[in-house]
């Protein structure tokens, strides 16, 4: 008898504490889906209420502080709730981000940087970050910081290569600060020499192709292309004479034909055009083949 009551009494426990485990549950859940309905309405209050109703979750604080930011005008409010965010997760850049913008709204300068050089820490691969980090630097004048992120964005980010560029240059323009920034990577050098060509800088360009051939790395002699047309355009033949020359001593398969300072001819046309011809040697087929891969020709009219 002694023995079945206590296996009731057992059971009887065994099944009150799987209903308040599945209270609990409940509630949590309930929880929850309230918090996250009041943080998507976008309303001050109902933001709060989430944050009273879920305080560990450091989306809330963020999106709160993202209020106070912006349609608020409050950066002190927004610092605290970001705070809050970075401390309940000190893993997401994005709050960094936030919390570096409330500190530049606020003036507090070191902060900022502190707060920039932390979402780079937590995040270092992402180009978004990067960009965001080194726009921010640029803007509160810390070039040197900028500049760094800039350089290494130029060697692995593709795709941001002509603005971080144009964002470089046009802060500075100087074309000595542009030669530490730019990476060893012919590609960089030639949509720096577009830009340059672009804004009719010409001595910056001449020192930007001087940089690019004496790092001695081979490259598609097409890409050089547009220096030269842009050579000749200005009737700059001394200077394209020695582009074409540059190129046949850095690829090797270039180097059919080294351009003789009395066979390199101007033809000018009433001041509208100038073409660069080249008198036709003989040539092996392996040389002509070589010859042909530049299909626009640069060879014989640049």
């Amino acid at each position: 008898m002694q023995i079945i009551l206590q296996s009731c009494s057992y059971k009887l426990f065994g099944r009150i504490l799987c209903l308040l485990f599945v209270f609990t549950y409940i509630g949590i859940a309930v929880r929850d889906y309230v918090a996250y309905r009041l943080a998507a309405s976008q309303q001050s209050h109902a933001i709060e209420q989430a944050v009273d109703v879920d305080p560990s979750n450091a989306e809330y604080h963020h999106s709160l502080g993202s209020y106070f930011l912006f349609l608020g005008q409050r950066p002190d409010l927004a610092i605290t709730q970001y705070k809050f965010a970075v401390a309940l997760n000190p893993y997401n850049a994005d709050y960094w981000l936030s919390l570096a913008s409330a500190y530049a709204s606020a003036g507090a300068g070191e902060q900022q940087e502190l707060a920039l050089e932390r979402a780079v820490e937590v995040d270092p691969n992402t180009p978004e970050v990067a960009w965001e980090v080194a726009n921010a630097f640029l803007f509160r004048g810390d070039l040197r910081e900028s500049f760094t992120i800039f350089r290494h964005m130029l060697q692995t980010d593709l795709q941001r290569i002509e603005p971080a560029l144009k964002i470089c240059w046009h802060a500075t323009y100087d074309i000595d600060m542009m030669s530490e920034i730019l990476p060893r990577a012919p590609i960089a050098h030639f949509e720096f020499l577009k830009l340059l060509i672009v804004e009719g800088k010409k001595d910056a360009a001449e020192k930007t192709w001087s940089r690019l051939v004496t790092m001695q790395q081979p490259f598609d002699p097409q890409l050089a292309t547009p220096y030269l047309e842009y050579l000749i355009a200005r009737h700059d033949v001394d200077h394209a004479r020695a582009a074409w020359n540059d190129l046949g001593r850095i690829d090797p398969g270039f180097r059919p034909r080294v351009i003789d300072p009395s066979a390199f001819q101007v033809h000018r046309g009433q001041g509208k055009s100038t073409a660069v011809r080249i008198p036709e040697p003989a040539v092996n087929p392996e040389e002509k083949h070589c010859l042909q891969r530049d299909p626009r020709g640069i060879e014989h009219a640049l």
